[in-house]
């Protein structure tokens, strides 16, 4: 794993330099990450290299009380980009070399993306290093193994070697590579692999916890399958996936060494795969809390993004019951997404959970009953307005989730909610309905009469008496001696449409403000 001083080294010649916390530039780096606002993102954790111009940022107190959470949270180091302040505080200064985090200057006129790039580099020359260290304990695998790009490849030449069946999985536990001797068809070892997985998760689920090889024989309930070998794929930090070896009647010379140096190229290749994914997604993410906050001035490209933006369907916000572990939340979510989804995209923004989902989100979710979901229109369209659009559906269709307490609501089902939502935030219409019903609100609150309410059941039934008394638990005739009432202190002609609309459209924004009130909503 690459460390500060690595990329310090790398940046060299870019005028990249360390200002302090020269004690910590052996700290390893697994990601490299842009932060410009001083939430405390779940996504902060130790061997995480920040970058940043603190432009989200009100004063230099909030900046400094930042840096110390950093500091707290163990990252590898800062890197100051000097766009907004060409000045490092002295007292960062102070506390970086005091925690023995490297603190970096980056020039002003260096952009992101050519310290993602060499940053990516230098993960791939390492992970090459380590390779070629592989490849010293066992010359014969260099060139069966180690050297081939393929990861079939891999697979084929280790199980004709061994002359065993042998399948790759990948961590949910999907099939990436088999190969199998002449005397077995590719379907006939598919059926093995899928009878062991179903007949015997237990076992995955064992090798996945512990960690440690698992042989077993005897396997009954799967025919042809008298024996499995399960190799976990792992390093400290990550599972990869599985290595299985099926009906071993021998054992080849030197297995454990082939087995061990296979497994080995397998996890490099993950860790290669999971950190390119990792920066990809990271790009991803900057890129639609971009559009997220109309930040983006480019078009949209899809070759801009990993994430197959073409395939969007709908977009997710949630908020779970309690936002005190937001990262056992998000992992709670985000397992519960991809049963949805296997190819969403899910993360952290503004302290709320998203999901970009490329098919129809359903519910019941039994792990996250009691949370609050919004969930936009379909993207009929691709483009940053209709993505932002989406976005704030989503939000909008959260709140009133919370507000009428239910676990989830889609914006197209809101509809004229979707207009006193917006009443209630503009300055000029939020008391659009004093216009039409003040009188009849003044009037109940002096005389405790429910007249308003009255007349929304009355219109929301479309003026049938017998309907708004079933409502209202009213005789008819009370509700029609009421609704003469209204018509006394609103001098209003109810079969007028434009009037109609303007009494609903008002009764719903007055009902929403007291709603939102009474629930302490915004």
């Amino acid at each position: 794993m690459a460390t500060v001083k690595d990329l310090l080294k790398v940046l060299g010649k870019d005028n990249v330099r360390i200002i302090a916390g020269k004690e910590g530039l052996e700290r390893r780096i697994q990601f490299l990450t842009v932060q410009e606002f001083s939430f405390k993102s779940s996504r902060v954790q130790k061997d995480l290299f920040i970058m940043t111009t603190f432009f989200g940022f009100k004063n230099m107190e909030e900046i400094i009380q930042h840096f110390e959470w950093l500091v707290h949270m163990e990252i590898s180091g800062i890197g100051f980009h000097t766009v907004k302040y060409q000045e490092i505080p002295q007292r960062l200064i102070e506390i970086a070399d005091k925690s023995g985090i490297p603190l970096l200057s980056i020039p002003k006129d260096l952009p992101y993306h050519i310290i993602f790039e060499k940053y990516n580099n230098l993960i791939l020359q390492e992970t090459s290093k380590v390779k070629n260290d592989i490849d010293k304990l066992n010359q014969e695998m260099l060139d069966s193994l180690v050297l081939e790009k393929d990861i079939h490849s891999i697979i084929q030449s280790v199980g004709k070697y061994l002359q065993v069946p042998i399948i790759y999985l990948n961590h949910e536990k999907e099939v990436i590579s088999l190969w199998g001797p002449p005397s077995i068809s590719r379907s006939d070892l598919r059926d093995l692999v899928a009878g062991f997985l179903t007949n015997y998760p237990e076992l995955m689920e064992t090798v996945q916890t512990s960690r440690k090889h698992l042989e077993r024989t005897q396997l009954h309930k799967v025919k042809k399958l008298n024996s499995v070998l399960v190799i976990p794929l792992n390093n400290p930090l990550a599972f990869y996936g599985f290595l299985l070896v099926l009906n071993q009647t021998e054992t080849v010379p030197f297995q454990e060494s082939i087995l061990k140096n296979t497994a080995t190229a397998l996890i490099l290749d993950g860790i290669k795969k999971n950190q390119t994914i990792e920066y990809q997604k990271t790009k991803d993410i900057q890129q639609f809390e971009e559009i997220f906050l109309n930040n983006r001035n480019t078009p949209l490209r899809a070759e801009d993004f990993y994430y197959h933006i073409h395939h969007l369907h709908c977009i997710i916000t949630a908020e779970p019951e309690s936002l005190n572990d937001l990262k056992k939340s998000y992992q709670l979510f985000e397992r519960s997404i991809r049963q949805i989804d296997r190819n969403a995209l899910v993360w952290i923004f503004d302290k709320t959970l998203i999901a970009l989902l490329q098919t129809e989100f359903k519910l019941p979710i039994q792990e996250i009953k009691n949370w609050k979901i919004g969930i936009s229109n379909e993207l009929k369209e691709i483009t940053n307005e209709s993505i932002q659009s989406a976005y704030e559906q989503a939000k909008i269709a959260m709140h009133f989730a919370a507000l009428q307490k239910k676990t989830a609501c889609k914006w197209g089902e809101l509809g004229v909610d979707q207009i006193t939502y917006h009443l209630q935030r503009s300055a000029l219409l939020k008391e659009f309905h004093s216009q039409y019903i003040q009188d009849l609100i003044q009037f109940d609150q002096v005389h405790q009469t429910e007249l308003v309410k009255t007349l929304f059941v009355y219109l929301t039934t479309f003026f049938s008496l017998k309907e708004s008394g079933e409502l209202l638990h009213l005789h008819p005739n009370t509700v029609k001696y009421r609704v003469k009432k209204i018509q006394d202190i609103v001098p209003v002609n109810l079969q007028d449409s434009n009037q109609y609309i303007n009494l609903m459209i008002s009764l719903r924004s007055y009902f929403y403000q007291q709603e939102c009130e009474s629930q302490n909503l915004n």
